[in-house]
């Protein structure tokens, strides 16, 4: 059985996650069916999120989702509703880098050749990037936040501490992280600004990793 460091009653309420079939965002999934929630592990790689689901039990479903195809997250969220009812939260995790978008020196040096520099990075490699990380978040939301501003929600979209701190060889992936983190604040501002109302959609952007259990709990708490 899967134990959490804290508890917070999610019973009857259904989640929904994008890159459930990673290890990170399949860890969300355990940890929130162990606190009674339903959730639907969504990825482009079925095999994978049907792995985690069968992991987690009956209140887990693997649902193939393309998160850069809008038709298909229109699909996996019709499943959702079929199977499980409506979506209560939902998490953007689906994400990463790529090779071609990843330089092999750390620093720029004049003497520098024969490496894939910064400027030999192949311009496919950078639009995947930007894609993977906001361009799938934002059809993602667009999807299942239509339900949440009659029905009311909550949002996460998972960031990095690289969007704050970049890193020497990944240009592209930092600023793509750095993008997810404007758009959970710029899809803030469009909630409800009424906190009585019943159909306010919370957002945040999550990079807190590394936080002790306790801060994490925290952070859960007030979110959910």
């Amino acid at each position: 059985m899967y134990h959490t460091p804290f508890k917070v009653d999610l019973s009857n309420k259904v989640i929904a996650i994008t890159g459930a079939g990673g290890i990170i965002c399949s860890e969300f999934a355990k940890a929130l069916a162990a606190n009674g929630a339903k959730v639907a592990l969504l990825d482009i790689n079925y095999d994978a999120a049907k792995k985690y689901a069968d992991e987690i039990g009956e209140n887990a479903l693997a649902v193939k989702c393309n998160c850069l195809d809008k038709s298909s997250i229109q699909e996996a969220k019709k499943e959702i509703n079929d199977k499980l009812g409506k979506v209560n939260f939902l998490i953007n995790g689906a994400g990463g880098n790529n090779p071609k978008a990843t330089t092999d020196n750390e620093y720029m040096t004049p003497d520098l050749s024969g490496v894939k520099d910064f400027f030999a990075l192949d311009e496919s490699g950078l639009k995947f990037v930007f894609d993977l990380n906001i361009t799938s978040a934002f059809l993602v939301t667009q999807v299942f936040a239509a339900d949440m501003v009659k029905t009311g929600g909550n949002i996460i979209n998972i960031s990095s501490m690289n969007a704050y701190r970049p890193l020497t060889k990944i240009p592209a992936y930092s600023a793509a992280k750095a993008g997810i983190s404007n758009f959970a604040a710029s899809d803030a501002t469009r909630s409800p600004r009424d906190f009585s109302l019943p159909n306010r959609i919370k957002t945040c952007c999550s990079t807190r990793r590394a936080n002790p259990p306790r801060e994490r709990a925290r952070f859960w708490r007030q979110l959910l």
